[in-house]
């Protein structure tokens, strides 16, 4: 039995701080990050909160970075990820460029070549005796193979409270506790369970405190929260939702809406087998690309197809006895029923037949434009159509119908679309 006893020593009472955000304080003049010579990436990868980004010196070893901050910044822990190698990281600062280059007045040691592994997040953290300096400079060192220091991200953090908390047998000390999910929506009625992960200045020792933190709602008449991080939705609006341990604190938003009544949706179809795109050569007049083109782009006169729908509820209720059909040009050559679509439920559903009899078509010139090859021969099948379709009689009754339905060319020439992701991740919290 996991024991945990709630038994707390304040150790700091500095307010809590945060992760000091070097990027955004030099985009705002506030702050001059200056690196060794670079070859791949850029200076503005190394403290961007982005720790799939790369900065490699020219092959530079070690890899100086200096922080110079237009006000002195108190600095309580530190994280860096690498590349490639192990590295060493020796963490300096000053309130001058020239004592930190002399080492003399107001430098002092912060990190001693803490050795930091390949592709494994280091720290160090001393928050009990926190460090306030204008500069600082982090002088990275690769230890094997050759002189390109690779660094994904570099990371300052301000000093926070810390609180020891008995946790399985053993006093543990901790100033931060991750919510998850930060942010969420449910509606009326429904639970969501929050996890509640404490460390050490995001150190790599982690521990469930869930069950040992105080939870409460800034609304509850939006929502309620049971001890343990279960909270359930009351009422249309948003709240925060706060756990506690001590002087640690972290917050979540939670949205709650009104119920969503069944709203079927058939999301899109994929057929089987595929086979690969078309490789095409856009210099000069278009054409398949040398060495592609006997390659085999669709399916065979009778081989056997396989189309998947993949539909959906995505109501807060769930939907019963819900027909569906398949019809392939138009006719309807299968049908069935769905016994439940529980709300956001995936259900696959599919159907076969052989691939149909190709026809062959003469593609011709346009008018008026330049000829580099005479014409060719292209192979089509037609516009066969295959159509998926949900609740075809209408006797589940929903807000629209629109989305109960998608018919797909199986002749058609598939395009891709690609979104920045934080677009779509803006475009997914609506």
């Amino acid at each position: 039995m996991r024991l945990v006893a709630l038994i707390i020593v304040a150790l700091a009472s500095a307010a809590r701080g945060d992760f000091i955000l070097v990027r955004d304080l030099e985009l705002a003049g506030l702050a001059t990050v200056t690196a060794s010579a670079w070859d791949i990436g850029h200076k503005d990868a190394l403290f961007d909160r982005d720790w799939d980004n790369i900065y490699r010196s020219a092959s530079i070893n070690p890899a100086i970075i200096t922080v110079e901050f237009v006000n002195a910044q108190t600095v309580g822990a530190m994280r860096g990820l690498v590349a490639a190698s192990p590295t060493e990281i020796t963490l300096e600062a000053a309130d001058s460029l020239s004592d930190l280059d002399t080492q003399t007045g107001s430098y002092v040691l912060v990190v001693n070549a803490l050795r930091f592994e390949d592709s494994i997040v280091g720290w160090a953290e001393w928050n009990d005796t926190p460090v306030t300096r204008r500069v600082w400079r982090f002088t990275c060192r690769r230890l094997e193979r050759d002189d390109y220091v690779h660094i994904r991200e570099l990371e300052l953090q301000t000093p926070e409270p810390v609180e020891e908390v008995w946790i399985d047998g053993q006093w543990v000390r901790i100033n931060v506790i991750e919510l998850s999910p930060q942010q969420a929506e449910i509606p009326i009625g429904q639970t969501l369970a929050y996890q509640a992960e404490a460390s050490l200045s995001y150190g790599p020792d982690r521990y469930d405190v869930a069950d040992i933190a105080t939870w409460t709602s800034d609304d509850a008449a939006v929502a309620t929260i049971e001890p343990g991080g279960v909270a359930t939705g009351v009422g249309v609006g948003e709240t925060s939702i706060n756990a506690d341990i001590g002087v640690v604190h972290s917050d979540a938003l939670l949205g709650v809406r009104a119920v969503r009544p069944i709203d079927l949706n058939v999301g899109f179809i994929h057929r089987q087998p595929e086979y690969e795109r078309f490789h095409v050569d856009f210099n000069g007049d278009q054409k398949i690309a040398a060495g592609y083109e006997n390659q085999k782009h669709w399916p065979d006169p009778g081989e056997l197809c396989t189309w998947t729908a993949h539909v959906f509820n995505k109501g807060d209720v769930p939907a019963f006895n819900v027909a569906y059909e398949w019809r392939f040009d138009g006719v309807v050559v299968h049908s069935g029923v769905i016994d439940v679509m529980n709300p956001n439920e995936r259900v696959l559903l599919t159907w076969q037949r052989p691939w149909p009899a190709d026809v062959v078509q003469t593609v011709p010139i346009d008018p008026g434009a330049e000829i580099y090859q005479p014409a060719k021969y292209e192979r089509a099948v037609g516009y066969h159509s295959v159509e998926c379709v949900l609740d075809p009689a209408d006797a589940i009754d929903e807000p629209n119908e629109w989305n109960n339905r998608v018919k797909n060319y199986i002749n058609a020439i598939q395009f891709h679309f690609y979104m920045e992701q934080h677009t779509y991740d803006e475009l997914s919290n609506k």
